[in-house]
């Protein structure tokens, strides 16, 4: 039977018995918090599992059935190459998710990269648009005009960040759109924006951006290659940094992301 905690001793008059009562009904009170928590925290594991096993068994069976398939025919050279690229995709596919899961272990048990240097925010956002595998598409102009502005943090996970950022704006914004990328200083904090004038994301979603294997669409990420991770790395890799990220969004006008890092300061 499942453990109950949030029954109550009954409370009268004002003496030793009454305060012993309180004292009980308080300790019963964070048991149950904890509790609560820790079911929570079971919950969100075992969902975690169930999202990680599934997202593994997709290229896993494409593997298996791609190549049992071509043992068991008598394909051509031409077929044969079909079949490797397919395996080739599929095993690409089950590599990134590996290395993404990996990532965000290291993260919740509070094993992210400490090497943090100072950092030109231009830099960090040319590399990541340099690394994006961008053919068709919207286009991307960055108007960084403070080409000072720094910060301090590891530069493969700000790329990371960023190349996430602007692949999620490329995936849903249409070839002949624009996505901007602006940095500027505000008191403390250099508050970088991505905006794409993509579909958009409806308000019910906006919450669970960053949420494990969470997707706003199914069917319409499933074909792209996204498990649903990317966000997640963004909002880990922003944490760990000391930052924030927001995200601003209206159907059919587009998307803005909004990061806030503290910026390096030399004194």
């Amino acid at each position: 039977s499942a453990l109950k905690f949030s029954d109550r001793l009954p409370v009268s008059g004002n003496d030793e018995f009454s305060e012993l009562a309180n004292t009980f009904n308080g300790l019963l009170g964070r048991l149950e918090s904890a509790y609560t928590r820790q079911e929570q925290a079971l919950e969100q594991q075992r969902r975690f599992t169930a999202d990680a096993s599934h997202e593994l068994k997709t290229p896993l069976t494409i593997i298996k059935g791609t190549a049992s398939m071509t043992l068991n025919s008598n394909p051509d050279e031409e077929e044969y190459r079909s079949s490797l690229q397919e395996i080739d995709r599929a095993a690409s596919s089950m590599s990134t998710l590996v290395q993404d899961l990996l990532l965000l272990a290291r993260s919740d048990e509070g094993l992210s990269s400490s090497s943090h240097i100072e950092l030109l925010v231009k830099e960090v956002v040319d590399l990541a648009v340099k690394g994006i595998r961008h053919i068709d598409g919207a286009a991307i102009k960055v108007d960084i005009r403070e080409d000072t502005l720094t910060v301090l943090g590891n530069e493969s996970e700000l790329v990371r960040l960023f190349t996430n950022l602007l692949d999620n704006a490329l995936r849903y914004s249409p070839p002949e759109g624009e996505i901007t990328i602006t940095a500027l200083r505000q008191g403390s904090s250099a508050i970088i924006r991505v905006a794409d004038q993509g579909i958009g994301i409806a308000a019910e979603h906006l919450a669970h951006l960053g949420e494990r294997f969470y997707r706003i669409d199914t069917s319409r990420t499933r074909p792209t290659g996204g498990t649903g991770l990317g966000l997640s790395i963004c909002k880990n890799i922003v944490q760990s940094h000391h930052g924030t990220i927001q995200y601003e969004s209206k159907l059919g006008v587009g998307t803005t992301v909004t990061v806030a890092l503290p910026i390096y300061n030399e004194e």
